[in-house]
C-alpha cells in the first residue's frame, strides 16, 4: 500500500516494517526502498528504490521525514490506508525523529569539547619537554610516541569537523552519522586510550588527561545509547551486540576510574608502588650534597647557575665571638654555615695574628679578621655568616681592606686528591698524592671565587642498555649535565644519571683532584651532588624558580 498523508510516499506491505527497513549491517540506516504506486510486489520480489526529495543538513534523513509524515497513515494501529489496517510506529522511533536536529547538535557540541580536551591534554603532557622534577615528568618523557600519537588522532578529529561542514552542511549529504562514527572510532577513542596511558603513569598529578578520558567515555556511552534507541528497528543482532557491549564497557570504565580518582587510589592500576618513588609536585629539582648531608633545590636552565645560600645551623641566631677567635676553636672541623657577631676594632686588636688565605681561609685564621679582609664586615664589626668547606692545594696571599694575608701550599692544582670518609664525622679528609693532609677551610660569600652555586644545564635520555642505567630504576635513563661549586667541592660540565648513586668505592675513598678553587671530581660527579626526586627524606621543591 502507498500513503501520501501529509508527506512523501512511503510504501508498506503486509510484512509491516520490513517493507522499508534496508537489509544492512551498519548501525546507521540508508535509503528507504519501496515499489512505485502502480507496481505490485511479487512473493519473492525485492522492492525497488523510492526517489526521495533532497534532504536537510545535519542528517535530517529522507527516510526519517517520510516515516514521520506518514506515521499516522502507515503502521498505525487502528488507522487505515486504502481500506487496510496497519500497525503503529514504535513510540521511540517517532520521538527521535522529532528530535533529530537538537540531538545531532548536542553530539556535535560534545565532540567539539572532547577534541578540545584532547588538544589540551597534548599540550599539558608535552609540557615536560623542559621539566624533569618528579617521577611523572620522567615517566611521560620515556613514552616517546605519546606526543606525536595524540597529535595525530586529535588532528583527525579536526578533519572530521571539516568533513561535516563540507559534506553535510554545504553539500547536504546524509553523512552525519557516518562521519561521527568514524570520528569516534578513529579520533576520540584513540585519544581516550592515550590519555589513559598518561593517567597510568601520572596518577592524580595530571587531571586534564583524566578529564579527557572520562569525558570521551561518557560521550561514547551517550552515542551508543542514542544509536541503540534511534535505530533499534533497523539493527541486526551483531550491531546490537556491539552497541550493548560498548555501552557496558564505557559505563563500567567511567564509574570505576572516577571512583579510583576521587578516592586517591589510582596506584591500584599504576606503577608508583612498584618503583618506590612517590610523586611530589616539584617545580625544581631536589639535589643532595653528600659532604653537607643537605638537600637543596634548583631549576633546569641554560642561562646560568643557581646560587646556593646555606642556612646557618643555629637557626639564624648569631653567635657572639671575640676578635681573636678562630674557626676551629669555635666550631671545630665543620662544613656547616654559622652566623656570628664580631665586635668593633678587630683590625687593630688582632693585628698581630696571621691571616692565611685570600677569600678562602685556613681554620686557624681569626674569623673576624678574615671577615674584614674578605669585605664581609667593616672595622665597626657586625653580623655575618661563615661557611665551612674543604681546603685548597694552595692558599693565596693578598692585601685587602688594610689587612695582608699569608700563603700556604700543600699540593699543586691538578694533583690527585683522595677524599677519605671519617667515621663519626661528615667532613672527609683530603689527602694529596704524597699523603699530605690538606687543611680544612672556610669562606664568606662576599667574593666571586668563593660563591657557591649549582647549574643544572641540561638533561637527555639514554638507551636502556647504557652504562649506569639500573634495572627497576627508570630515572637512571635520564642523564644530567651539571656544574657545581659547593663546600669546596666542584664539578664542571659533568654528566651523570639521576638518582641516588651506587657506592663510589668499597674502601670509602673517592678519587678526585686539586683545583685552584677547591677539590674537583670529574670522574665522580655524584660525590659533589646528585639529583634525586624519589627520596622521601628530600625536602620538596614546590616553589617556582625565581
Amino acid at each position: 500500500a502507498a500513503s501520501t498523508a501529509g508527506g512523501p510516499a512511503v510504501w508498506v506491505d503486509r510484512r509491516g516494517l520490513r517493507g522499508f527497513m534496508p537489509a544492512m549491517l551498519a548501525v546507521v540506516p540508508g535509503s528507504v526502498p519501496g515499489p512505485s504506486d502502480d507496481e505490485e510486489l511479487g512473493p519473492g520480489d525485492a522492492p525497488p528504490a523510492v526517489h526521495k526529495p533532497p534532504g536537510q543538513a545535519w542528517d535530517e534523513r529522507n527516510d526519517a521525514l517520510a516515516v514521520q509524515a506518514s506515521s499516522t497513515a502507515v503502521l498505525g494501529r487502528g488507522s487505515t490506508s486504502s481500506g487496510g489496517s496497519t500497525r503503529s510506529a514504535p513510540p521511540l522511533m517517532i520521538k527521535y525523529y522529532w528530535h533529530d536536529k537538537p540531538v545531532a547538535a548536542a553530539f556535535l557540541l560534545m565532540s567539539v569539547i572532547d577534541n578540545a580536551l584532547s588538544w589540551a591534554a597534548f599540550v599539558d603532557a608535552n609540557g615536560v619537554s623542559t621539566r624533569m622534577y618528579n617521577i611523572v615528568d620522567m615517566q611521560l618523557k620515556l613514552v616517546l610516541w605519546f606526543g606525536p600519537a595524540i597529535l595525530f588522532f586529535a588532528s583527525l578529529g579536526c578533519v572530521a569537523f571539516a568533513a561535516l561542514i563540507v559534506f553535510v552542511e554545504c553539500n547536504k549529504f546524509h553523512w552525519y552519522h557516518e562521519i561521527m562514527n568514524l570520528r569516534i572510532y578513529f579520533s576520540a577513542v584513540p585519544c581516550s586510550f592515550l590519555c589513559g596511558i598518561v593517567v597510568y603513569y601520572s596518577e592524580q598529578s595530571k587531571p586534564l588527561p583524566f578529564a579527557t578520558m572520562l569525558f570521551i567515555m561518557v560521550y561514547v556511552l551517550s552515542w551508543a545509547i542514542h544509536c541503540r534507541l534511534r535505530w533499534s528497528f533497523q539493527l541486526n543482532t551483531c550491531s546490537k551486540i556491539i552497541l550493548d557491549s560498548t555501552t557496558l564497557l564505557a559505563l563500567v570504565g567511567a564509574i570505576f576510574l572516577f571512583c579510583l580518582f576521587l578516592s586517591g587510589r589510582m596506584d591500584i592500576i599504576t606503577k608508583s608502588s612498584e618503583l618506590n618513588c612517590p610523586y611530589v609536585s616539584n617545580n625544581q629539582m631536589p639535589l643532595h650534597v653528600p659532604v653537607l648531608g643537605s638537600w637543596y633545590c634548583a631549576p633546569w636552565q641554560s642561562e646560568g647557575p643557581t646560587m646556593i645560600r646555606r642556612p646557618p645551623v643555629e637557626g639564624g641566631e648569631p653567635r657572639r665571638i671575640l676578635c681573636t677567635d678562630t674557626y676551629i676553636g669555635i666550631f671545630g672541623i665543620s662544613l656547616e654555615a654559622h652566623a656570628v657577631t664580631c665586635p668593633q676594632g678587630c683590625a687593630v686588636q688582632a693585628a698581630s695574628l696571621a691571616v692565611t688565605g685570600c677569600g678562602v681561609y685556613t681554620l686557624e685564621t681569626p674569623i673576624c679578621l678574615a671577615a674584614i679582609h674578605a669585605g664581609a664586615l667593616e672595622e665597626s664589626g657586625g653580623q655575618t655568616v661563615v661557611y665551612g668547606r674543604l681546603g685548597l692545594a694552595k692558599f693565596q696571599a693578598c692585601s685587602r681592606n688594610s689587612v695582608t694575608s699569608e700563603a700556604l701550599q700543600v699540593a699543586t692544582p691538578g694533583d690527585a686528591a683522595q677524599l677519605v670518609e671519617q667515621s663519626g664525622s661528615i667532613a672527609p679528609v683530603v689527602l694529596s698524592s704524597s699523603g699530605a693532609r690538606a687543611p680544612q677551610a672556610y669562606h664568606f660569600n662576599s667574593v666571586p671565587e668563593a660563591e657557591e652555586f649549582v647549574w643544572l644545564q641540561s638533561w637527555r635520555m639514554v638507551d636502556a642498555e647504557a652504562d649506569g642505567v639500573r634495572q627497576g630504576e627508570p630515572w637512571t635513563r635520564i642523564q644530567a649535565t651539571v656544574s657545581a661549586h659547593i663546600a669546596g667541592m666542584e664539578v664542571s660540565n659533568v654528566a651523570f644519571p639521576l638518582g641516588r648513586p651506587a657506592a663510589f668505592s668499597t674502601s670509602g675513598v673517592v678519587r678526585c683532584q686539586f683545583s685552584a678553587t677547591g677539590i674537583s671530581c670529574p670522574a665522580s660527579g655524584q660525590a659533589v651532588t646528585y639529583l634525586d626526586f624519589c627520596q622521601t627524606e628530600a625536602a620538596t621543591c614546590l616553589a617556582e624558580p625565581a
